[in-house]
Parts: structure tokens; sequence; C-alpha cells
């Protein structure tokens, strides 16, 4: 797609709903990014002020997110 840098890994996007959002490496700063996929625009979302893992993995989903209380 136009406009949208090479990926460092494959771990580096994840789909939403009409959208797939990245994580753009390239800059001094990494940043989380959104192309939407029916405009084919690609919108800012926020920066890491820390630099990501390469080996970690990237999604965006509320299953990932969980809190476990009493865990034994």
């Amino acid at each position: 797609m136009t406009g949208m840098p090479t990926l460092a890994g494959m771990t580096d996007w994840a789909l939403g709903k009409d959208s797939i959002f990245f994580l753009d490496r390239g800059t001094v700063s990494a940043t989380i990014q959104l192309v939407d996929l029916h405009t084919k625009k690609i919108c800012h979302m926020t920066t890491i002020t820390k630099p990501p893992q390469i080996w970690g993995g990237f999604c965006v989903s509320p299953a990932d997110i969980m809190l476990v209380e009493n865990f034994h």
C-alpha cells in the first residue's frame, strides 16, 4: 500500500475493524499508526517512548487485556 513503511517484523501489525494497526519502527521514537481500509489514509495513533522489543508481538484486541485477581 502506498505510504506504508516496510515493517520490521511480521508481528508488527494487527487487523482492526476496517483498518490495520501497525508499529512503525522507522522513526526515532516508534509510533503506532492506523490505515483506514476505506480511505487508504494513514493516521498517527500514538508515540511509544521506550523502544519496543523486536521479538514482541503487536495485537489490538480487548481479549488480550485481562486482570486476574487471587490467582494461585
